[in-house]
C-alpha cells in the first residue's frame, strides 16, 4: 500500500527534463567501500555543475560542493537501510532548468520502514524544524540505541540546505517494503 510524505510530486511527472541520468548500485558494495558514495556524489554533481560554469570549475565549485552534499547524504542512507544483496539501490537524478531532482530508491526492511515513517511523521508534523532538530540531539544523549542512528541526515537537508524532500512507501513484487526518496534541489543562487 502506496504511502507519500512531503513534496514527492514537486515537479509534475508529465514535465520532461533537460538531462537525466539512471544507476543501479549494489548496498553491499558500497557499505563496503564507502568512499565509492563520494565518487558517485561528485560524479552527479560534475554532471549537473558543468551545465551552469560553461567548463570553469571555479565558478561551478559552490555548485558543485552542494549538489554533492545532498546526494551524498541520499546515497549513503540507501546503502545503510537497504536489506543487502537483493535489494539494489536505483539512482535516478533529472535535471529541470533550475531544479535538480535526485531520487534514490532501495528495498529495506519492514522495521526501518517503520522508524523512518515515523520519523517523517514527526518532520512533517513540526513547525520549527530547529526544535526538532534540538530535541532529536537530546534523545541521543539519554538514549545510546538512538545515539547509532543519526535521524538527522533530511531534516539537516531541508533546514540548512533549503532541499524540498518527498518520500513514498510501497512494495515490492514480494510484499517487502520500498522506499523512493526525492530531494528537489534550486540550482539558484550558485
Amino acid at each position: 500500500m502506496e504511502r507519500v510524505y512531503g513534496d514527492y510530486d514537486f515537479v509534475p511527472a508529465a514535465l520532461v527534463p533537460e538531462a537525466q541520468l539512471a544507476l543501479t548500485l549494489s548496498p553491499s558494495e558500497l557499505t563496503a567501500h564507502w568512499q565509492r558514495c563520494g565518487l558517485i556524489s561528485d560524479f552527479v554533481a560534475s554532471y549537473v555543475s558543468t551545465a551552469y560554469a560553461a567548463g570553469d570549475r571555479e565558478a561551478s565549485a559552490p555548485l558543485f560542493t552542494a549538489i554533492s552534499t545532498v546526494f551524498q547524504e541520499l546515497i549513503e542512507n540507501a546503502a545503510k537501510f537497504s536489506r543487502k544483496r537483493e535489494a539494489p539501490i536505483s539512482v535516478r537524478v533529472k535535471h529541470y532548468s533550475r531544479i535538480l531532482m535526485l531520487e534514490v530508491e532501495n528495498g529495506t526492511t519492514a522495521a526501518f520502514a517503520q522508524r523512518f515513517e515515523e520519523y517523517l511523521t514527526a518532520m512533517q508534523a513540526s513547525g520549527d524544524l530547529d526544535a526538532l532538530y534540538m530535541k532529536i540531539l537530546e534523545s541521543k544523549l539519554e538514549d545510546a540505541a538512538a545515539a547509532q542512528r543519526s535521524g538527522i541526515g533530511l531534516l539537516v537537508l531541508r533546514k540548512d540546505h533549503g532541499i524540498r524532500v518527498g518520500v513514498r512507501f510501497d512494495e515490492d513484487e514480494q510484499g517487502r517494503p520500498t522506499i523512493t526518496v526525492r530531494a528537489f534541489q534550486t540550482l539558484e543562487g550558485y
